[in-house]
């Protein structure tokens, strides 16, 4: 009898699998030994669920004794770009890994007289699409040396912008500007630098600028109509790469000011705080929008009312969701200060909101669940776009499904072969977000945690990142997009057709 149970105890134990494959330089085509690969999953052995592995001299890789399962893997390694990771399956033997060599950007930081300045912040951005909206996004930054010189890194293949800011004592009077290559304090006049995969571009410099600076005076009155007396407020600039921030003295006799402030756009914003002493227990805050050109801006009004209160819930149909999450209120603009809530036991809250037009964020929820609805006072809120401009809070209503459906399918070229590392996008007309994927070595694509609906999706040979977003390049191409109809907890499949990058490219021309 022991032997038996002993016997089917055996029988029962999922037999072990291996994983392995080859990384490759993908501007050379090379094998890369000394490459780190991680293989992530819940079956890499009964104590970890990561292991590492070393390529050899040719570019291999394997691991042993692993358990049924999917895996991820991911690779890095020394002058390359960390490759980004892919799904694969116990016992596939011939994963290709193909990694990107980094680019570098080479140049130094001179002055008017072309004199190296040392300490200036330099930084390097992108321009991408941010909720439909082109928008400067900062990729990294750095400083210059003593003699002016500094060294950007590891950069992916693309446009980039720099800059340049001195940090040091400015003449009197002026203020120094974030000032763009080849010379130029305005972004949309500045010149975009292209970077090929693993370039060396050097010899570039960057000039400091600096400008003349201004003056903010204005009057700050609380939710009465009477002068404000207390806290200070802040002036956040809205441009650039750099969204910089300063915070005046407070207000006296609801007097205030922002000195030294260079041309531009910003936004007043008063972080919650109470009133004078009689005012009441609420918070007032506010948010303004100013801009500053050649000249002192006088007169500026600043009404401070009590932000709004918004209770809110987490549901899992008719229970309180017990998973730990956040909900987050981001401005639509770009501009101003986020709002963050932890939801515990089902219940958050946001106290003292500012008066603006703010995006609701669900960060941190688990794999298995997806968004079924959000209510704020009682109706429907659409895209997630939140209109607080009026002032006044309500309720915000979350419910989710455990019964999250899937899309998946291949991606082919126009000769019937199936792609790999192309990029795969799902959208819907309810759900300002974009969910993305890119196809394995088999060209297969997997997406999860979608509610029910009408879907679009999409494959590109290659994209620039976020244009998706765009409502007119989306229209573009919805005629060549499938649809896919998803109910709760479905699974589907669809057959994709690649779009070619020239059309992409075409598109985005349109929108420049």
């Amino acid at each position: 009898m022991a032997a038996w149970i002993f016997l089917t105890a055996v029988l029962m134990q999922s037999p072990e699998c291996s994983i392995s494959g080859r990384v490759y330089s993908l501007s050379t085509g090379a094998p890369l030994k000394k490459a780190q690969v991680r293989l992530a999953g819940e079956g890499v052995n009964a104590r970890l669920s990561e292991a590492a592995t070393t390529t050899d001299a040719e570019g291999n890789f394997r691991f042993d004794h692993l358990g049924a399962g999917k895996y991820f893997l991911v690779a890095d390694r020394n002058g390359y770009l960390t490759y980004p990771g892919s799904k694969v399956s116990c016992g596939s033997t011939d994963v290709t890994i193909k990694m990107t060599p980094q680019a570098m950007i080479y140049g130094r930081v001179i002055d008017d007289d072309g004199e190296p300045v040392s300490n200036a912040l330099v930084s390097v951005g992108r321009r991408t699409w941010i909720r439909g909206q082109r928008q400067a996004q900062m990729v990294q930054g750095t400083t210059s040396q003593a003699d002016g010189s500094f060294v950007l890194g590891n950069l992916s293949p693309g446009n980039y912008y720099l800059s340049a800011k001195g940090n040091m004592r400015p003449p009197q009077g002026e203020a120094f500007v974030e000032n763009f290559f080849p010379n130029t304090t305005d972004l949309q006049s500045a010149a975009p630098i292209g970077v090929a995969a693993g370039a060396d571009m050097r010899g570039l410099e960057l000039r400091v600028r600096s400008v003349r600076v201004y003056t903010i005076r204005g009057k700050a009155t609380n939710a009465s109509g009477e002068d404000f007396n207390g806290g200070p407020l802040m002036l956040i600039h809205t441009t650039g790469l750099n969204h910089g921030s300063m915070q005046n003295a407070g207000t006296a006799g609801g007097v205030f000011e922002f000195r030294n402030v260079a041309p531009g756009n910003y936004v007043i914003q008063a972080l919650p705080f109470r009133d004078a002493p009689g005012g009441g227990p609420a918070k007032l805050t506010a948010h303004v929008p100013v801009t500053v050109g050649e000249g002192d801006l006088e007169g500026v009004q600043v009404a401070l009312t009590p932000g709004a209160e918004i209770p809110g819930s987490v549901k899992l149909g008719d229970s309180r969701f017990s998973q730990s999450l956040s909900v987050m209120l981001e401005p639509s603009n770009g501009a101003g200060v986020d709002n963050n809530a932890q939801v515990r036991d089902g219940a958050f809250a946001f106290h003292s909101v500012a008066p603006t037009l703010y995006h609701v964020e669900i960060q941190n929820l688990l794999d298995g669940y997806c968004l079924k609805s959000m209510r704020f006072g009682g109706r429907e809120l659409v895209r997630r776009e939140l209109d607080l401009s009026a002032g006044g809070g309500g309720t915000l209503e979350i419910l989710l499904s455990a019964k999250p459906a899937t899309i998946g399918g291949t991606v082919r070229n126009s000769n019937g072969e199936p792609v790999a590392d192309a990029t795969v996008n799902v959208w819907t007309k309810d759900d300002p977000d974009i969910h993305t994927a890119r196809t394995d070595a088999s060209g297969h694509f997997s997406l999860r945690n979608f509610a029910p609906g009408e879907y679009r999706v999409i494959a590109w040979e290659q994209i620039e990142r976020g244009v998706i977003e765009n409502p007119s390049f989306r229209a573009a191409f919805e005629s060549q997009a499938a649809v896919v109809t998803l109910r709760e907890g479905a699974e589907e499949n669809v057959d994709l057709k690649l779009i070619p990058k020239s059309a992409g490219d075409a598109e985005v021309a349109k929108l420049q």
